[in-house]
């Protein structure tokens, strides 16, 4: 008797960088940056990769050289933890399942309304694709790890902006489970690294992951 094993649709991902060293996909899917899925890269200077997902919406983001990347060619993201957002992928049961006039997949909508609603609350946001009730580790706090987060972030931020020399105005900071990230824009080099020495030297700091984007 043969088991009943859900279906799964064939799923292109594409990022285009020339001049990158690797491209990876991290997602709900992988486990984030557990498991992430390379991608070919062609003669364009575009990166590829064909995945198998069972129908439901998933969450992810692009590894490029090693720094989190969004999806310019997704329309849809969910906030994150981080202060930054992923990108989501739906994918739908069949062709005709979607409602005439709207872009969701009925039975895939109420997943994303989930992650929204959590993110608005303040809640931390559980990483489950809507065909499974695995939660990913890459989101998984306690509340007082949630509000220590929240908190070392903010201290962190208001060092940046008390800096004498430079405000970083456009700097993001983010804070998982004392794990700092840093992403947004400077003008120099120089500027990246003062902020990354600011983060490192705040008490209960572990680390800092500085995904700052020089202007220059």
């Amino acid at each position: 008797m043969s088991k009943n094993v859900p279906f799964k649709r064939r799923q292109s991902f594409t990022y285009h960088a020339p001049a990158a060293i690797s491209v990876q996909l991290a997602g709900d899917f992988t486990d984030w940056d557990k498991n992430p899925i390379p991608l070919q890269k062609r003669a364009d200077g575009t990166w590829h990769a064909m995945v198998e997902l069972a129908p439901g919406a998933y969450r992810y983001r692009f590894l490029v050289d090693g720094g989190w990347h969004d999806d310019p060619e997704c329309t849809t993201f969910i906030p994150n933890p981080y202060g930054s957002r992923d990108a989501v992928r739906q994918v739908d049961r069949d062709r005709l399942s979607r409602r005439k006039g709207s872009g969701t997949d009925p039975l895939i909508a109420p997943q994303i309304a989930t992650w929204c609603l959590a993110f608005a609350l303040g809640l931390p946001v559980a990483a489950t694709a809507f065909t499974g009730c695995t939660t990913s580790s890459r989101y998984e706090r306690s509340t007082g790890e949630y509000i220590d987060d929240k908190t070392l972030a903010s201290k962190v931020r208001g060092a940046l902006h008390d800096n004498a020399e430079y405000k970083f105005n456009d700097v993001i900071v983010a804070s998982y489970k004392s794990t700092v990230q840093l992403s947004g824009f400077v003008n120099t080099s120089d500027q990246k690294r003062v902020a990354g020495q600011i983060a490192e030297k705040m008490q209960g700091v572990k680390a800092v992951q500085n995904n700052i984007s020089v202007k220059e």
